[in-house]
Parts: C-alpha cells; sequence; structure tokens
C-alpha cells in the first residue's frame, strides 16, 4: 500500500483479529519503528506484557502488484531452523485487503550503530552468519527472486529504471548522464558475466540474501542476525557479502574491513577466486545503488530530493570505475 493506515486502525484492526492472542484489550501497545516513512514495508512493535513483536505489511517500495509479503513469509518458514532471520508466527490476507505478518523482534543493536571498534570486533560474527546463510541448501520451497548466475538481470533493471529518471524533470540531468556512460557499464557486465560464469563451472551457485546491508543487522547477545528478508535469490556466490560491503566502500578504511569479513569468511567457505567474484559485484553495486537512488526518488512523488550532493558523489565514483575498465 501506499501508505499506512493511521496507528488507531491498525491498532482496532490488531484488537479485532488478535492474532496469537496477544492483542486483547488493554494489554497491548503498537509503535511505528520504521525508519523511514517511505520503503519496502512498514514496520509496528507490538508489545504484549514481556513479549514483543513485529507487524510487518509491504510499503509502496514493492508496488501495488508485489506478494513480497507472501513470500517473506514462505521464506522465514523454509529457512527458520538456520537461526539466521527472524522466527515468523502468522500470516493474514486480509490486512485492509494485503498480506501481513507477525514475525519476532530481534533484541539487539543495529549494527551500523555500533561504533567503529565494535563493528571491526564484530566482523568475523558478521562473516560466519553471511556463510551460514551462504550454505543454506536451495529448495523449491524457497521463493527466490532471481538466478543471478549472469549480470543480465543489472543490465535490465538498469534500462527500466532509467525510463522512469529521465521522465522525472527533477532527475532528468543525472538520466542524461546515466544513459551516456550506460554502454560501457553494460560492457563491463558482459565481461563480468564471463567471469561469473566461468567460476560457477568450477564452484556452485549460493543461496543469496539481497538485503544484507549492515543497517539490516542486529547484533544479539549471542550472535548477529539479519532482518528484511523480502528479497531471497541464488547464484553469485559473492553477492551477500558484496552488499554487506558496499555499506563501507566509501570509508578511508574499507580495505582494512573487507580484509577482516573476507579472512573470516573464507575460513567457513572457501569460495575460488572469491577477491576477484568480489571485486566485480561490488563495481556492479555502485551503479546499481546510484539508478536506485535516483529512481526511488522517482516514486516518491512531490517529496523534495534530498540526497542529490550524494547522488553527485556516486556518479562521479561511478565514472572513475568505468574510465578504469576502459584504460
Amino acid at each position: 500500500m501506499e501508505k499506512a493506515p493511521p496507528l488507531e486502525k491498525i491498532t482496532s484492526w490488531l484488537k479485532e483479529k488478535n492474532p496469537l492472542a496477544i492483542c486483547t484489550e488493554g494489554n497491548f501497545s503498537v509503535q511505528d519503528i520504521d525508519p523511514k516513512p517511505w520503503s519496502g514495508h512498514f514496520n509496528y512493535l507490538i508489545s504484549s506484557g514481556d513479549n514483543k513483536f513485529v507487524f510487518r505489511f509491504k510499503g509502496p517500495e514493492w508496488g501495488e502488484a508485489s506478494k513480497g509479503i507472501l513470500d517473506e513469509y514462505n521464506t522465514l518458514k523454509a529457512i527458520e531452523r538456520y537461526a539466521v532471520s527472524p522466527r515468523v508466527y502468522y500470516l493474514t490476507d486480509d490486512f485492509f485487503g494485503e498480506h501481513a505478518l507477525l514475525e519476532e523482534y530481534i533484541a539487539g543493536d543495529v549494527f551500523s550503530g555500533l561504533s567503529l571498534d565494535e563493528q571491526k570486533k564484530a566482523l568475523p560474527n558478521v562473516a560466519q552468519l553471511i556463510a551460514q546463510i551462504n550454505l543454506i541448501p536451495l529448495s523449491d520451497r524457497i521463493p527466490f527472486q532471481h538466478e543471478l548466475v549472469t549480470y543480465d538481470i543489472s543490465k535490465k533493471t538498469w534500462r527500466l529504471r532509467l525510463e522512469e529518471i529521465e521522465k522525472d524533470p527533477r532527475t532528468t540531468s543525472f538520466g542524461k548522464e546515466i544513459k551516456d556512460v550506460l554502454p560501457r557499464a553494460e560492457k563491463m557486465l558482459d565481461n563480468f558475466t564471463r567471469a561469473l560464469t566461468l567460476a560457477l563451472r568450477q564452484f556452485h551457485p549460493l543461496f543469496i540474501f539481497e538485503s544484507a546491508h549492515a543497517g539490516h543487522c542486529v547484533m544479539t547477545s549471542s550472535a548477529p542476525r539479519f532482518f528484511n528478508w523480502e528479497k531471497v535469490s541464488y547464484g553469485d556466490p559473492s553477492y551477500t557479502l558484496a552488499v554487506f560491503l558496499s555499506s563501507y566502500i566509501h570509508r578511508g578504511d574499507f580495505h582494512e574491513i573487507k580484509k577482516l569479513l573476507v579472512d573470516a569468511y573464507v575460513n567457513i567457505l572457501d569460495v575460488p577466486n572469491l577477491d576477484i567474484l568480489l571485486d566485480m559485484r561490488l563495481q556492479e553495486r555502485e551503479i546499481s545503488n546510484v539508478i536506485w537512488i535516483l529512481w526511488a526518488h522517482t516514486q516518491k512523488k512531490g517529496e523534495l530530493f534530498t540526497r542529490m550532493e550524494e547522488a553527485h558523489k556516486r556518479m562521479e565514483r561511478v565514472k572513475t570505475i568505468l574510465n578504469n575498465f576502459s584504460q
């Protein structure tokens, strides 16, 4: 849905449906815990006695035709035994005409909010978590989004989003910049696809968690876990690591962070030519992320573009990547 219902309507719905018998009159509270008003999902914290749950339903980023909540529920059920994600308890298809789920509230500190020293100390644990995710067996029970054994999906997504970027007067000039460099970017991805194809002949496709950003990782008292499981795919063994590392790629100590993470990861899962695969995927993520920022803005009707400076900086980095590729 485009906007979440008012809090009083959500509360009334929960009282009426009383999922898991936790929403009895006077025995629960509901709190909006989304860090931003426009996102893939809306999330509310339900407190009932000493118990806490997350009530989650689809936001505007998914689009009206998306079945993201149903897919996410089925994914979480299928991977529950691996203890890498929230447990899921409840699903409805009747939340104001849409799906909603009730899942475990993971208590802890968001990884990106920790001090730099705390983050570096915890990186081996995050590497172990990502390896555990990558080792989840591929199954027909899991609603995978994509088969990421080539870079073709990235090329298709770039083109589709560029159409929206060019049409919006707020992002038209950025769209022209992207359009000018896109042929070189696509040629680079064709080279990356050849290398990935060769690597997958030597190894095999792995389970991919597409939203493995540092901001989606919670450090609990025992181990880190990820939330926001709306997208899982399989293929490129470096993908999940690259998504996490992309949170740090512009830091001065990026190479130190990368080494800490990769060294701990390969002790569990030794992927051949991981460094090459990782560098390729990080470059693709750089281009995809700047296009996503601009495209996401086109979806926010009437809102001011508050990330203009970031978009300019990212475009310059993209040009540097492509200039280095062309040399």
